[in-house]
């Protein structure tokens, strides 16, 4: 198990554990979230993402991947509310996973009015 600030990381059972509460990813979230986790600070690009998520797969992923990702990004950020911790999204980009300030709780703001 992997520790985080206020959350830890159980990758035997797939999940985000916020106190009690357990919340486990699906296989496609799962891999993006790791992505982030290893990565903890630094932007990772859409690129890396796309290739992370989709390059091992024979028909090139879904139709409108980015819009996947965006779903994705959006139920992770769901699992780690109340924990301290949030996704950036970087427009044009890509994502980085770090600890909740002000230009965390901006892009949270400005994905909520979409």
């Amino acid at each position: 198990m992997g520790e985080g600030r206020t959350f830890s990381v159980d990758v035997d059972r797939r999940c985000i554990v916020n106190g009690d509460r357990r919340l486990r990813l699906g296989p496609d979230c799962w891999r993006l979230f790791g992505l982030l986790y290893g990565n903890i600070g630094r932007l990772v690009s859409y690129h890396s993402i796309l290739d992370s998520m989709y390059g091992h797969r024979s028909d090139g992923g879904p139709d409108g991947p980015q819009q996947c990702i965006r779903v994705h990004v959006s139920r992770i950020r769901k699992a780690l509310r109340g924990t301290g911790w949030g996704i950036e999204g970087i427009w044009g980009e890509g994502y980085r996973l770090d600890v909740e300030g002000p230009r965390v709780e901006r892009e949270r703001e400005w994905s909520q009015r979409r």
